[in-house]
C-alpha cells in the first residue's frame, strides 16, 4: 500500500492543542469527499497500493503557502515509489468553492488530488484544529506521523516515516534509509530565535459583530476564540506564558453563549478555554454539556484527561 499524506484548518502560525485522536500507530479515519471536478474519492481507495501524505490547508493561510515548497519536494522525491499527496480544504465563507477553484487554477500545487470538505466532517474526524496539518498514512491505513503548524519541514523525521511505509508496500523494492542517513542528507533546520511574548490585544480587539443574524455572530465569536487559543498555546510553548490570549478566547466564547447558542461544539471549546485558564471544574461541566448534546469524542477524551488530575 502507498503512503498517504493529508494536509489540512485555522492558520497555525501558532500551535494548536495536540489532537487526541487518531493517535500515531492507530487506524487513520477513512474520509469520502469530492474533488474539484465532482469525482468522489476515499482514502480507503489507496489501501494496499499507496502511502498517503494527507494535508489539511486553506488558500488564505500564509503558513500553508510556506508549506507548499517542502510538500512539493516530498511529492517529487517519493511519487514514483508509491506515495500520493492529498490536499483537503474546508469550504467556508472565507474559502468558498469559487475561490478555491481560482486558487488551484492560478497556482502549481503539490497535490495529486484536492478534496473539498464541505461540512468540516473530514477535519473533525482527524481533530484537525489548524492548518497546515500534515499526516503520513501507510499502506495498511495506519497513521505513522503528523506535523501541525507553520514549520512543516521536508526533513529527516517525516522522510523516515514515508520511506519506512513505502518499503512495506506489497511487492516494494524501495529501500528505506535510516534516520541517521536521512539526517545527514536533510539536516533539520536550526531552531528559530525565541521572540519576546506578544502583548495581548486590548483596545485593538475586534468589536462585537452587529447587524448579522445570531448564528453568524456566534460563528464570528467562535472563530476568534479558536484563533486566540491557538496563539496562546503557541506563546506558552515558546515563552513564559500565554500573554492573556486564553482569557481573550474565553471572553469571546462567553459572548457566543450569551447569544443563546447551545451547540455541542461551542460547549467543547468553552470547556477547553476554561481548562486553559485553570478552571478545571467548569471545564468538566462544559465537556459534559457537550456530550449531552452530541457524541463528541473530543469531550470524552477531555473528561478522561481531567479525571487524571
Amino acid at each position: 500500500m502507498g503512503i498517504l499524506v493529508v494536509l489540512g484548518i485555522i492558520c497555525a502560525g501558532a500551535a494548536w492543542p495536540s489532537p487526541a485522536k487518531p493517535a500515531i500507530g492507530t487506524k487513520a479515519p477513512n474520509i469520502a469527499l469530492a474533488d474539484l471536478g465532482g469525482k468522489q474519492h476515499q482514502l480507503s481507495d489507496y489501501a494496499g497500493k499507496k502511502v498517503v501524505l494527507l494535508q489539511f490547508w486553506a488558500t488564505w493561510c500564509p503558513f500553508c503557502q510556506r508549506a507548499l515548497e517542502p510538500t512539493k519536494r516530498l511529492h517529487d522525491d517519493y511519487q514514483k515509489a508509491g506515495m500520493v499527496v492529498v490536499g483537503v480544504i474546508r469550504v467556508t465563507q472565507r474559502d468558498p468553492e469559487d475561490k478555491i477553484r481560482s486558487f488551484a487554477a492560478a497556482n502549481v500545487l503539490p497535490y495529486d488530488v484536492i478534496l473539498l470538505d464541505r461540512d468540516g466532517a473530514a477535519a473533525a474526524s482527524y481533530e484537525s484544529r489548524g492548518v497546515p496539518d500534515t499526516l503520513v498514512i501507510d499502506g495498511a491505513g495506519i497513521l505513522k506521523a503528523r506535523n501541525g503548524g507553520s514549520n512543516f519541514p521536508a526533513g529527516p523525521e517525516v522522510r523516515r516515516a514515508i520511506e519506512a511505509a513505502l518499503a512495506q508496500l506489497p511487492g516494494a523494492t524501495f529501500r528505506a534509509r535510516s534516520l541517521a542517513e536521512l539526517t545527514k542528507l536533510y539536516p533539520p533546520a536550526p531552531p528559530a530565535a525565541r521572540a519576546a511574548p506578544a502583548t495581548p490585544p486590548t483596545a485593538s480587539a475586534p468589536p462585537a459583530p452587529t447587524g448579522l443574524p445570531t448564528a453568524e455572530q456566534v460563528y464570528v465569536h467562535l472563530q476568534l476564540a479558536i484563533a486566540y487559543l491557538n496563539i496562546g498555546d503557541r506563546l506558552k510553548a515558546v515563552g513564559p506564558g500565554d500573554s492573556g490570549y486564553h482569557k481573550l478566547a474565553l471572553d469571546e466564547l462567553k459572548k457566543a453563549e450569551k447569544l443563546g447558542s447551545s451547540d455541542a461544539n461551542l460547549f467543547y471549546w468553552l470547556g477547553l478555554a476554561h481548562e486553559r485558564t485553570g478552571d478545571f471544574a467548569t471545564a468538566a461541566r462544559y465537556y459534559r454539556n457537550a456530550l449531552q448534546n452530541a457524541e463528541d469524542p473530543r469531550a470524552t477524551d477531555s473528561l478522561r484527561r481531567l479525571g487524571a488530575r
